[in-house]
């Protein structure tokens, strides 16, 4: 069951080190063969090229000072009062006329409603 869970076994050294050993020949390969192909095209332009790599960006700089405000512009000139329009007609809600029978009603009730709040 150990074998399932730990990929080399119970007792395991840390895998093939010959195959490691090999990948890592091979890695090393790949690389100079980059390199190679790189000194080769530098070579066929007049000289041996260099590759810029752009560094970390630097800190930010200070704030810089606030620019002078303008000068205000001058104020125009206030235009003429226009004429009060004509007075429109009361709306439905303006006034509620209640019955003459509720009236008493209405004002008996009032002051017994203020009395018990």
């Amino acid at each position: 069951m150990s074998s399932v869970l730990n990929q080399g076994g119970l007792y395991s050294q840390g895998g093939n080190r010959l195959g490691n050993l090999v990948r890592g020949l091979q890695n090393d390969v790949v690389d100079l063969r980059k390199q190679i192909a790189l000194l080769k095209a530098g070579a066929g332009a007049g000289g041996a090229s260099q590759q810029v790599v752009a560094g970390p960006a630097g800190p930010a700089g200070a704030t810089g000072a606030t620019g002078a405000t303008g000068a205000t512009g001058a104020t125009g000139a206030t235009g003429a009062t226009g004429a009060t329009g004509p007075k429109g007609e009361p709306g439905q809600m303006a006034y509620v006329a209640l019955p003459p029978q509720y009236m008493t009603a209405a004002a008996a009730a009032a002051p017994a409603a203020v009395e018990s709040s």
